[in-house]
């Protein structure tokens, strides 16, 4: 047992004298026995803080957490800035994406129109040289001047563009007007899906591409995703689009997309030279017309720059294409004659045509005020190397 424990007695002593002192205290007077003699203070309660020894005192009250208005903004500015750059590198991861998948698809279509274009070296012509031609002293040259033309009008009639390349069939030869010994399989083929559904006359050339690929290669659809095919205006004449979702166009001949010391001019070709001399037309082997240069067909997307415009419109690929009337219809003639390459009528691919910004070749820098030629500057096409 302990002996220093206070009694009963003891205790009711002290427990007295401690409320006679917090008794003072609230009156305001000082604490006993305070070395310091400083006064001490107490709760609201009446009694003294249980941290309020000799020589403290009670401590602040706790302030309450929160924001200040400096902090807050500084904090909605950080959020702003890291959410400016995620969207900037979203925006370019898009963009990057697009690109290479519209690259990836005029990869493809390069492959599949150059296989049909280059065939053309070895064609057989389905024609017919009279007798009166077969022994004329010139016969060589008239021969080889009508493979040619044949040659064309054969690409003019399976690689159409435009719907005078399919409505009409075999044209004439010069004087001979009716040489040919049938239509072409193909050209009755399109011709039939021609009549049977009318495309709307929006970004034709799109269209007859598709048509004309998918029915001469079907099996390299399966090549194509989904995402690089649409029918955009609901007429049953699907098209091959970017990654934009714009439609890829198509000129079989594109003489005046050439290259140029002049930025104004420039078409951004590596394969188009326009030197008739080094770089001759391989189709005229005999070099009957000695001003033809080499032509490679021009698939092309119109690139970032119309990324969400309306894929309708088909005025916004800064360049001359056969279908730019200032109503958006068709020339009523593909090619004009040029008599000085001793050519026939619709199959001089290097006539000028007459349009009312003045006479040009098809492929130019656009001259329409509504498509100016600094659409073409992002142009994504298979004229750069690194594309086909």
């Amino acid at each position: 047992m302990n002996v220093n424990r206070p009694t009963s007695g003891q205790r009711t002593k002290r427990s007295i004298a401690n409320c006679k002192l917090r008794m003072k205290v609230g009156r305001g007077q000082w604490a006993a026995g305070h070395p310091e003699g400083t006064r001490r203070r107490e709760t609201a309660s009446g009694f003294i803080h249980p941290s309020a020894k000799a020589g403290n005192k009670l401590p602040a009250p706790k302030r309450l957490s929160g924001f200040t208005l400096i902090e807050l903004l500084v904090t909605i500015a950080i959020i702003s800035i890291l959410a400016g750059i995620t969207l900037g590198a979203i925006r370019y991861a898009r963009h990057a994406a697009a690109e290479a998948k519209t690259k990836a698809t005029i990869a493809k279509l390069n492959d599949l129109v150059m296989r049909r274009y280059e065939s053309y070296r070895t064609r057989r012509v389905p024609i017919t040289i009279p007798q009166s031609i077969q022994q004329s002293t010139t016969y060589p040259r008239q021969a080889a001047l009508l493979r040619y033309c044949a040659l064309l009008d054969l690409m003019r009639m399976e690689m159409p563009e435009r719907t005078y390349d399919i409505i009409n069939g075999p044209l004439g030869l010069g004087q001979l007007t009716n040489p040919w010994t049938a239509r072409p399989a193909f050209s009755q083929m399109f011709y039939q899906k021609y009549t049977q559904n009318n495309p709307k006359m929006n970004y034709v050339a799109a269209k007859y591409l598709y048509m004309w690929i998918s029915m001469t290669y079907p099996e390299a659809m399966e090549q194509f995703d989904q995402n690089e095919i649409a029918d955009l205006d609901r007429d049953g004449w699907p098209v091959f689009i970017d990654g934009w979702g714009n439609p890829i166009m198509f000129l079989r001949w594109a003489p005046g997309f050439l290259p140029s010391i002049d930025p104004k001019t420039n078409c951004d070709t590596e394969v188009q030279t326009g030197d008739a001399i080094n770089d001759h037309d391989p189709f005229d082997s005999r070099r009957i017309c000695p001003s033809n240069y080499r032509l490679i067909p021009l698939i092309y997307s119109p690139g970032p720059d119309q990324a969400g415009h309306d894929p309708k419109n088909d005025k916004k690929y800064g360049i001359m294409a056969t279908s730019q009337n200032p109503d958006g219809t068709e020339y009523n003639a593909y090619y004009g004659v040029d008599p000085s390459v001793n050519t026939i009528d619709d199959l001089n691919p290097y006539a000028k045509l007459p349009t009312v910004y003045g006479d040009i070749l098809v492929g130019s820098p656009s001259k329409n005020p509504s498509d100016p030629a600094v659409n073409r500057l992002d142009n994504i096409h298979n004229h750069r190397i690194e594309q086909q």
